[in-house]
């Protein structure tokens, strides 16, 4: 965020990474109260703002409209540490002003991620909030990190993700007994939030205005004895502060691990835990309550200081109280108590910061904390080990450290010499031979004596040096390494050649995973994705990609694969559908979604085996087969003229059609193979519209091929043609054709047209059904001609079809619509010259 901008504005759907790196909004100029306010004891984190009604127009959504601030926005605002991220929990809208409260953003998500059922059994803390976050359900955009050790283990079912962390009795927080940082998308349980930071020192005001301070005297200890098992009891030891108190407050502290063995368990080597003698008991006793007065201050009393910045810059103390201002949350501040004449050391437990004043307003300090009874003996130190490791699994680390305890403590010798500490075997230091030699600089182990090799040690700069070093978990920033490998050799990470492996550690099977810094992963065996409710969407298995239905039941749908066959030169790419699911081939759109461009099917009541759901661009010939024998194709040729055929012979066709709803094909024109006859010809099945000439194309005797004009009327006719001669009687019966009669309607009108062939007189005395009669002069031959209207179609006239557009018959016209003249032509072609075209 720029230095100019304290507080910003986000739309509630911004991605995390644009937040952290872009400025948003600027809001200071409409903002008029804008306060955080950070508890440590709570881990809550809060803010409050007020905002100038004329804000709501100048916040716009993604497409251009005013949105205005709304719950779940996101506001970006500079404090003293850096930028901080809330998330807008409320917004009430007065007359002028618009007050809003918001979360710290991972206050809302947490808030916001649900737990059906997770349960965790002997987990290290990392792991356990890693098994939280990642079973969670709800947008995660979060970091959770710890720097606490140890494990943990619970139930969390049907609640949120915050309740599972801090808000309950079990959760890990009260677990860990660890405290709660929250930093932009960060959420880190550690074991002290701010111990890093500088010790500020101030001193406790009386009757000053801005600084307010409590005290419970309740469980303060200026007198305190130690009391162990079979009633030894310790020296009651005095605090140096018992003299500043008004009465003596004694306690009494109970340490049942301190007792004194017996002479057989000592002889026996038994109980190692004990002490020898009751004076030693007693000693630790004493030793204990001391450093609950030197350590935990139990004989300072619970205090709290509330510390106003400003009201208390109002007055002249305030210079010495201003460094607190800089005071973060957890911090430790030494107050000086002039009534004790003793510092106390308390933290920061709630802070309140104005935003707008780049200031911190309130700060409250308190050294309010539970008191433990420190146990310091062996069985304690022991169990704590077994703690730490046993998340690890290995049950030798936590039998190699008891063993190593115990037995140390027999026949070890501590000499303390001038600016060191020794342990050894012997007391003698020329004689021994196993030496543990601690002094400023580090401590470092020998097995050859104090003048030999120190083959293992820990350096005062944190460096280690061992040959072995066996542990269940290593929390580090940075570990050097050649080679990282598990027991068993299964899982392997070689940093020096950079291949990072997984292996079945059974040598017979092959199975396994290894990376290179090529790019290259190679998996042998089966890889299986699930989606994060643990369905099966893909396996790669067996030289096949197998895909499965995960959104609903894990269904096979279908898989990608080679194959190669007997009589097949190359391999084949072969992608299919499982039966009964369609295979669509098509291209992905850039908003996510995808258009169909071909689609597959198998089932039996589909009309359509493969669908063409956009335009196609065949480049190279379509061939049409059955098996393996072709039967038609269509084909573009050198002249590029399209060729539809049937690759048949003379008993097949070529047919084109369409097909009902009810999947019935209905073929409209047939293009017959056989050679000569009816059988040889084009045959349309419906009306022929010709929008140009109808000829047929006849080859003569040295004319060449002419083409002869069909006939038209404006009604469907059909006619037929003959002679006939006039009887004695003067009549002719002439029948109609019972085969022409099928195609035409005789009921109706039809015409008779005659031709006399000699003198003499003719007309039609009677049109019937079957026939007509022709009267005239006896003997007189003649011809006739009759057009009846063809069946079906009797009230058809002169229909206009709306499928074509009319022809141009103007030829300059046409030459003018399809531009293929220029005007200088064109006034050409007007005024009659000649222009010729090559």
């Amino acid at each position: 965020m720029k230095k100019d901008i304290k507080i910003a504005y986000f739309s509630y759907n911004t991605k995390k990474e644009d937040v952290l790196a872009y400025n948003g909004m600027a809001l200071d100029n409409y903002c008029i109260k804008c306060e955080t306010e950070e508890n440590l004891n709570t881990g809550g984190y809060t803010l409050d703002a007020t905002f100038l009604l004329d804000v709501q127009n100048t916040i716009k959504n993604s497409s251009g409209l005013v949105d205005g601030i709304r719950e779940e926005g996101i506001l970006k605002v500079k404090l003293d540490y850096g930028d901080e991220i809330f998330r807008i929990s409320k917004v009430t809208k007065g007359t002028k002003h618009i007050d809003v409260v918001a979360r710290q953003i991972t206050i809302s998500e947490v808030l916001n991620l649900y737990l059906d059922n997770i349960d965790i059994k002997a987990a290290n803390i990392a792991q356990a909030l890693g098994y939280l976050y990642d079973g969670a359900y709800g947008n995660k955009n979060l970091e959770l990190t710890t720097n606490l050790i140890g494990t943990v283990s619970g139930s969390y079912k049907d609640m949120s993700l915050y309740k599972a962390i801090q808000g309950d009795q079990d959760s890990i927080i009260n677990k860990v007994n660890g405290e709660i940082q929250r930093r932009k998308y960060k959420l880190s349980v550690l074991d002290q939030v701010g111990k890093n930071g500088t010790i500020v020192t101030i001193r406790e005001g009386k009757n000053l205005t801005g600084f307010n301070g409590t005290s419970d005297f309740e469980s303060v200890v200026t007198r305190a004895r130690g009391t162990g098992a079979n009633g030894i009891k310790g020296n009651w030891i005095e605090s140096s502060n018992i003299s500043k108190y008004a009465m003596v407050y004694s306690k009494t502290v109970s340490y049942d691990d301190v007792k004194v063995r017996t002479q057989e368990e000592i002889q026996k080597n038994q109980a190692t835990d004990g002490y020898d003698t009751r004076e030693s008991a007693i000693a630790e006793l004493d030793r204990r309550v001391k450093k609950l007065f030197d350590q935990q201050q139990i004989d300072i009393p619970k205090v709290s200081y509330e510390i106003n910045f400003v009201q208390l810059e109002k007055t002249e103390e305030y210079k010495n109280y201003a460094i607190a201002e800089r005071v973060d949350i957890g911090n430790t501040v030494r107050v000086y108590v002039p009534k004790l004449d003793t510092d106390i050391m308390v933290r920061a437990v709630v802070k309140k910061y104005d935003v707008l004043a780049q200031r911190t307003k309130e700060l409250t300090l308190s050294n309010e904390v539970e008191t433990k009874a420190m146990g310091m003996n062996i069985s304690s130190i022991v169990a704590d080990l077994k703690k730490q490791y046993a998340s690890s699994g290995s049950s030798s680390i936590n039998e190699y450290m008891t063993s190593v305890i115990k037995s140390g403590m027999k026949d070890s010798y501590v000499v303390v010499r001038d600016n060191e500490l020794l342990i050894m075997d012997k007391p003698d230091i020329d004689a021994a031979t196993k030496v543990c030699r601690y002094n400023q600089n580090g401590l470092a182990f020998s097995r050859d004596g104090y003048y030999g090799t120190y083959t293992t040690g820990v350096s005062i700069d944190g460096i280690i040096n061992a040959d072995l070093i066996q542990t269940g978990i290593i929390n580090a920033d940075l570990i050097r390494t050649g080679k990282l490998s598990s027991k068993d050799g299964s899982i392997s990470i070689d940093l020096n050649s950079n291949v990072f492996s997984i292996k079945n550690p059974n040598e017979d099977v092959k199975d396994g995973l290894s990376a290179d810094t090529d790019g290259n992963l190679t998996i042998t065996g089966a890889f299986r994705q699930f989606d994060d409710k643990g369905k099966k969407s893909i396996d790669i298995y067996d030289n096949k990609i197998n895909i499965y239905d995960y959104k609903r039941n894990e269904d096979f749908i279908g898989a990608l694969m080679s194959e190669t066959t007997g009589g097949d030169t190359y391999g084949r790419l072969v992608l299919c559908a499982h039966t009964g699911n369609p295979l669509d081939l098509g291209i992905f759109n850039n908003d996510g979604t995808y258009s169909k461009y071909i689609t597959l099917r198998d089932n039996a009541d589909e009309l359509a085996t493969i669908t063409m759901q956009q335009w196609c661009d065949f480049k190279n010939d379509i061939t049409i087969s059955a098996g393996d024998v072709a039967y038609g194709f269509m084909k573009l040729d050198a002249n590029k003229d399209l060729w539809l055929c049937s690759n048949a012979d003379d008993s097949q066709s070529l047919k084109l059609g369409n097909r009902r709803f009810d999947g019935e094909l209905r073929n409209v024109i047939e293009i017959s193979a056989a050679g000569g006859g009816v059988n040889s010809a084009v045959t349309i099945n419906g009306a022929l519209n010709i929008a140009q000439g109808k000829n047929r194309i006849v080859e003569t005797n040295g004319y060449g091929v002419v083409a002869l004009g069909a006939y038209e009327t404006t009604e469907p006719y059909f006619g037929d043609i003959g002679e006939g001669i006039i009887a004695e009687d003067g009549l002719c019966y002439i029948s109609i054709d019972p085969i022409f009669m099928k195609t035409v309607n005789t009921s109706c009108s039809y015409q008779v047209f005659l031709q006399r062939y000699g003198e003499g007189d003719i007309y039609i005395l009677e049109r019937a059904e079957d026939y007509f009669i022709v009267k005239g002069t006896p003997g007189l031959n003649f011809g006739w001609e009759i057009k009846a209207k063809q069946r079906e179609y009797e009230n058809n006239r002169l229909e206009v079809s709306d499928k074509f557009e009319p022809v141009v018959e103007n030829f300059d016209d046409q030459l003018l619509d399809q531009n293929i003249i220029n005007d200088k032509e064109l006034d050409g072609i007007l005024e009659g010259e000649e222009i010729i075209y090559e």
